[in-house]
């Protein structure tokens, strides 16, 4: 009876250690894929990237992303544009080009997970854009854009640092001419015009080809960015 009980004993004290070394391990495993998580999450938080389309139109956007829960970002885009001897005459009525905007928007990750955000997203927000812009006949024009955007697209991310974004997707644009000046002032006020009616208020100086900068309407949009994680 005595070596029954102290088997007993003695297995339960065994099996005891044994528990409290398995629970030990499992706590030590379960702080190890948090931390793991905690700072792939606070690490992807934010991110910076290139946009290459406006280098088209001579211009420099840079997007920032900020993580504010595991599936939603807010974007902040600036952009600045300097162009001098654009083209030629074949190319462009517009001489010279200065012009800056900003983006904000609101970026979705239907798929995402806690590490880093990947697969497809949807984007959208307002826009803000100036210009002010020489064309090759002297006219000085200043006006700015307004407009919305909602793109579709897919990032991949690579080497644990870096991403890659194509976007496709609708913007819908309104334009305000502010002043034009030839030396004097044109005879108009500032308003919201479409092309057509920029074209008639500039004499007809604007064409097709300078739509990079006057675009106004609903029109597809495209686009790719690469960029960096931290």
């Amino acid at each position: 009876m005595r070596h029954l009980i102290l088997g007993t004993i003695i297995s339960l004290l065994v099996f005891s250690a044994y528990g409290q070394r398995m629970n030990r391990n499992y706590v030590r495993d379960i702080n190890r894929i948090h931390t793991y998580q905690d700072h792939h999450f606070v690490f992807g938080r934010n991110n910076i990237s290139v946009s290459f389309l406006p280098f088209i139109q001579r211009g420099l956007e840079i997007h920032y992303d900020r993580r504010i829960t595991e599936r939603h970002w807010l974007k902040v885009a600036p952009v600045y544009f300097r162009v001098r001897n654009y083209g030629g005459s074949s190319i462009s009525n517009f001489r010279n080009v200065d012009g800056w905007g900003l983006k904000l928007q609101h970026k979705y990750f239907p798929y995402a997970n806690t590490a880093t955000a990947r697969g497809f997203f949807i984007s959208y927000g307002p826009g803000f854009q100036r210009f002010d812009i020489m064309t090759r006949n002297d006219q000085h024009l200043l006006f700015d854009r307004l407009f919305l955007e909602c793109v579709i697209g897919f990032r991949q991310v690579f080497a644990g640092v870096l991403y890659f974004e194509i976007f496709a997707g609708l913007e819908t644009s309104w334009l305000r001419i502010n002043r034009g000046a030839t030396g004097n002032v044109l005879p108009y006020e500032a308003q919201w015009v479409d092309y057509t009616g920029l074209r008639q208020i500039t004499g007809g100086i604007l064409t097709l080809r300078d739509g990079n900068y006057t675009r106004t309407g609903n029109f597809l949009t495209f686009g790719f960015n690469f960029g960096v994680l931290f």
